[in-house]
């Protein structure tokens, strides 16, 4: 039987609204799942942050850059290189990654 919330897309478009600090959480508590994340980045919009948390076994991320980002060179997992795409969707560039 499949749990809500076990398989979870988070799409966070917070650098659309130049938002540069946002707390997010949103739980199903009939089946006791949950996801949470801490978005953070810098106001040139050059380091972004992402501290993710949750109940699923396993997701994965499409997060928009801000408009003046024109590469991504390097996504850190726990500290360590990991695997990602980029995604041009019209102007707008998006980091695509399995979260296991």
């Amino acid at each position: 039987m499949a749990r809500a919330m076990d398989v979870v897309e988070l799409t966070p478009r917070w650098a659309a609204g130049d938002e540069i600090c946002v707390d997010a959480t949103a739980a199903w508590p009939a089946s006791e799942c949950y996801v949470a994340y801490r978005y953070r980045r810098d106001r040139a919009g050059k380091i972004m942050e992402l501290l993710l948390t949750g109940s699923g076994r396993c997701g994965r991320l499409k997060l928009l850059l801000p408009p003046e980002a024109a590469a991504v060179r390097a996504v850190l997992v726990d500290g360590s290189p990991a695997a990602f795409t980029s995604k041009r969707v019209e102007q707008s560039l998006y980091v695509c990654m399995d979260m296991p």
